[in-house]
């Protein structure tokens, strides 16, 4: 999903599902805490302290809970007195960890995000045999990137070579000479034209189809300006495959995106999304807004380049490959060329040339003064305003951390009930430890799940286990074509262990309950409560939506749940549920 405001997800226990209809007995708290600060410390305990006024019962805490095993002795001496404050509250704990989604571990190990190929890199050895470095190859998007050149079709209409199209051109996007970055024209977009055009779903946008090199890494940069605009947060930065027979352009599998973080008025400012390619040499690249209703912004200077190396995941699973581009000869690491250290701080620290790592070449080693070689290995992908790295499910150090963390915590806190966040999963199954599996997305992701309940049940043999859902609906995310997955999600229900409680933030419908109650779980719903006021619509949504969690059996659990930290409609909805 592509993650709201502020949502309130529903779940059901099977340990709590003995009580008679209509009954609601946990109600949580998700909150996304920073431990090991001081100040969010205290905004928590005064969160919680409001939560068990209102008649919470738990609180779910994510964030940097999962490390606690890392933490000094100020920060566990924190979470103890919190820990305390719980305890005479009457609110439990819930810890929220291995989101495999959002970078689970990527602290203690950023070498365990999930590999995306990055194949038959062009370097260069030097003359003096000492280094090779990266060898660009000339990269043309075929697009008019600066927008000078536009062809006017008629009745105030206008197209730019190498775009598919603007929104609506001489309605929602016009050619301006007045604004501008650089040379003599840029293109606007009217956002109050584009709710006047489809007010339910007001676009103002700029596509283009562009030619790439299959697993490759491509850098897209673009300069935009804003003005009054409503909602800085609809603009995007998204890929999608070309469409195919039947298929309309931008409905097909969506690769990746970025939002770009802008001013509701701001100068000209550089936005920039990543693109790993995987096996397709065709994509759909879509820039603008998607939702914004007031005010205008300009685009202008759009740039596609090609990336060499400029970093890359360092572990069993993501080697690291050096041939000779005529010999086809695979060079050895640390025997024709210095090793390549892990992601981090010492990697960093590495000499850099057009952007790439540039690898130093051993005396004796195999690889001639000025040969040309091809290099291959594995680069993490960050989506979503760069707040997005997935987590390799086959990598087998991942599970080690988890069970340091899981000791850790329970040493801490002795959680009765644990979460685990599996939701949006956008990247996994493309590196060696995952393809040497030979399995889908569904069985990797049902084998991680059973292992992790599995860490849990070690140290606190009898927790509950919640989890997020989206990952096992079909109607959701349990599908093909998941972003840069590769394999498919389907089937995923049924490779889940069935005493796991499911939380489901998705669409409330009485399919959700029929589907897991069918596949043997404990059923689960959401609802929706946006930030802001609470008005009168959310009133009769929320009533509607606890009217349904009443009417049945199973459903006994109940979460607040923000994305953005905004409490104020805490007690409003614990008032509801009365």
């Amino acid at each position: 999903m592509q993650r709201r405001k502020l949502g309130i997800c529903l779940a059901t226990a099977a340990a709590c599902a003995v009580g008679l209809a209509g009954e609601i007995k946990e109600r949580f708290v998700y909150s996304n805490c920073n431990l090991c600060n001081a100040q969010r410390m205290q905004e928590l305990a005064e969160l919680t302290r409001k939560a068990a006024a209102h008649g919470y019962t738990g609180m779910v805490l994510q964030g940097d809970i999962q490390y606690v095993w890392q933490f000094g002795d100020g920060p566990r001496q924190e979470l103890r007195k919190y820990k305390r404050l719980c305890d005479e509250l009457g609110i439990e704990i819930i810890p929220a960890v291995w989101s495999i989604g959002y970078g689970a571990m990527l602290h203690a190990d950023p070498n365990l995000a999930a590999g995306l190929p990055c194949c038959n890199i062009p370097y260069v050895a030097s003359a003096d045999g000492k280094r090779a470095v990266y060898a660009p190859e000339p990269f043309d998007a075929g697009i008019d990137g600066g927008f000078e050149t536009p062809k006017e079709t008629g009745d105030g209409r206008f197209s730019f070579a190498g775009w598919s199209f603007t929104e609506k051109p001489g309605l929602i996007s016009f050619v301006d000479e007045s604004v501008k970055r650089t040379g003599g024209k840029s293109v606007r977009f009217e956002l109050e034209a584009a709710k006047a055009n489809d007010p339910k779903d007001p676009q103002a946008r700029a596509l283009a189809r562009i030619k790439v090199k299959r697993n490759s890494r491509y850098v897209v940069s673009a300069w935009m300006r804003t003005e009054d605009v409503d909602k800085p947060s609809a603009f995007q930065i998204v890929f999608f495959t070309r469409p195919g027979k039947g298929e309309v352009a931008g409905s097909t599998r969506q690769l990746s995106f970025n939002r770009p973080r802008l001013q509701p008025t701001g100068d000209w400012t550089r936005v920039t999304a990543s693109l790993s390619t995987l096996d397709y040499d065709e994509v759909d690249m879509w820039i603008g807004s998607w939702g914004a209703t007031k005010g205008r912004f300009w685009l202008d200077d759009v740039e596609v380049r090609l990336e060499g190396l400029a970093d890359c995941l360092r572990r069993p699973g993501c080697p690291l490959m050096v041939r000779g581009e005529e010999s086809g000869v695979a060079y050895k690491e640390g025997m024709d060329f210095a090793a390549v250290p892990p992601l981090g701080k010492e990697q960093k620290a590495l000499a850099r040339e057009n952007g790439s790592i540039v690898l130093t070449l051993l005396p004796g080693g195999r690889i001639r003064p000025g040969e040309r070689l091809s290099v291959s290995a594995f680069r993490s992908h960050r989506m979503k305003s760069d707040s997005q790295v997935s987590v390799c499910m086959s990598e087998p150090r991942f599970y080690e951390l988890a069970e340091l963390s899981a000791k850790a915590i329970a040493d801490e806190i002795r959680p009765k009930k644990w979460f685990l966040p599996m939701d949006e999963i956008r990247a996994g199954g493309t590196c060696m430890a995952c393809r040497r599996r030979k399995l889908d997305m569904a069985h990797i992701f049902g084998d991680c799940i059973t292992k992790l309940r599995e860490t849990i049940r070690k140290v606190t043999p009898e927790a509950t286990v919640y989890m997020w859902g989206d990952q096992l609906d079909p109607k959701m995310n349990a599908k093909d074509g998941r972003c840069m997955c590769r394999g498919s999600f389907a089937g995923s229900v049924d490779l889940v262990p069935k005493d796991i409680v499911i939380m489901h933030w998705g669409r409330s419908v009485p399919e959700t309950f029929a589907f897991f109650r069918e596949h043997g779980f404990a059923l689960a719903r959401s609802i929706a409560c946006f930030d802001g006021d609470w008005t009168d619509k959310k009133t009769e949504t929320v009533t509607r939506e606890l009217e349904a969690i009443r009417a049945e059996p199973a459903c006994r659990a109940v979460m607040f749940t923000t994305w953005s930290g905004d409490y104020r409609n805490l007690g409003r909805f614990a008032e509801a549920m009365k």
